[in-house]
């Protein structure tokens, strides 16, 4: 199993025969391809008949509400806005971003969305983002509120898709045999609770990110990430429990940095644990200091308050991390998503991603 890779494939076989092959075997899809799935999937010849906008060369306009502050009490499409609005450098354009949970969309809303799409983007495609959501650009800002409206009808309308709220998680336990936890589940769990207390409306969290993997595997981008956690198992006490291990500092771009491990923190405490970090932060910042920039700066051991290092943040998060003895509390030690006693063992087979 560890050599079922295509670059296997390749080396055995020579990359001209290889090419011939999947050149055959393209040229017989193509040939049994319904006329209309054809046309419905044309995406190519649609895109060639849609002249695009081209880049204006005045400043950006943008929407008033995109600098303005909101709070969870904020209109729901205001809230939206702020979080899943950017000008583009196209005058009068913006790119609206969809809010996934942790990747996810059904069927019928594809449908709905697709048509949204459609309607709306001169572009007339979605693409896939690295947070695991989706970018429709080319959105006239008279428009904007028509597309909000078919989003929220369809659920797709939540904000926070370029904030914290917006955790990545791989596919985990719910469907790769390689994982310990469930990752996917988790980050869904982050999501909602932090949409639910408004952290997404909080510009000092925007740069933040929060990403888990089920299992050491990167596959959910956990050591690029301000808070990063990759799944595993410990013992409590005389009984396992799904528990990750938390990164702090890493990031990716020009400045790219690694997480550095940190400790491990309980499945079910992962949550509290992020909040406390935040509580924290908002006590031992200073002047206009982001989440990001504190994390970074703890990292380096140049904190200037009662955390001055990852040892001192190790202490204060200890208390927050306990659990309770399995016979008071038994969920604390199961999985999110599993309702039977959790168990660390791993199946075969190759990774889900």
């Amino acid at each position: 199993m560890a050599r079922n890779r295509m670059r296997y494939l390749v080396h055995e076989m020579g990359w001209d025969k290889f090419q011939k092959l999947v050149i055959k075997e393209r040229s017989i899809v193509e040939m049994t391809t319904a006329s209309y799935t054809t046309k419905l999937f044309n995406v190519k010849a649609e895109e060639e008949t849609r002249p695009l906008p081209k880049a204006a060369n005045t400043k950006l306009v943008k929407l008033p509400i995109l600098n303005e502050r909101v709070t969870l009490g904020s209109p729901a499409y205001e809230r939206w806005l702020h979080s899943n609005v950017v000008p583009q450098k196209q005058d009068g354009y913006f790119t609206v971003f969809v809010t996934l949970a942790a990747g996810d969309i059904a069927a019928n809303q594809l449908r709905i969305l697709a048509e949204a799409i459609r309607e709306f983007s001169a572009e007339g495609t979605a693409r896939n983002t690295p947070q695991q959501n989706l970018a429709i650009r080319f959105i006239k800002s008279d428009d904007m509120h028509d597309f909000y409206n078919r989003l929220a009808s369809i659920g797709l309308a939540n904000p926070g898709a370029l904030t914290i709220a917006s955790a990545v998680g791989c596919s985990g336990t719910t469907s790769c045999n390689l994982a310990i936890t469930n990752s996917h589940r988790l980050a869904k769990e982050v999501e909602y609770k932090f949409l639910e207390l408004g952290l997404d409306t909080d510009d000092d969290l925007r740069d933040s990110t929060i990403k888990i993997s089920g299992c050491p595997n990167s596959c959910g981008q956990h050591e690029i990430a301000t808070i990063g956690f990759f799944g595993g198992a410990s013992r409590i006490g005389t009984t396992m429990a799904p528990t990750y291990t938390m990164l702090f500092g890493g990031s990716a771009g020009e400045q790219s940095e690694l997480g550095k491990a940190i400790m491990r923190v309980p499945a079910k405490r992962v949550i509290d644990t992020i909040r406390k970090i935040i509580e924290i932060y908002k006590q031992e910042r200073s002047d206009s200091e982001t989440l990001n920039q504190w994390i970074n700066k703890i990292v380096r051991g140049d904190g200037t308050g009662k955390i001055r290092n990852i040892e001192n943040m190790k202490a204060m998060l200890t208390p927050v991390i306990q659990l309770l003895p399995e016979e008071q509390d038994p969920e604390l030690y199961r999985d999110y998503g599993n309702g039977v006693k959790f168990s660390a063992k791993t199946a075969k087979g190759e990774c889900a991603a």
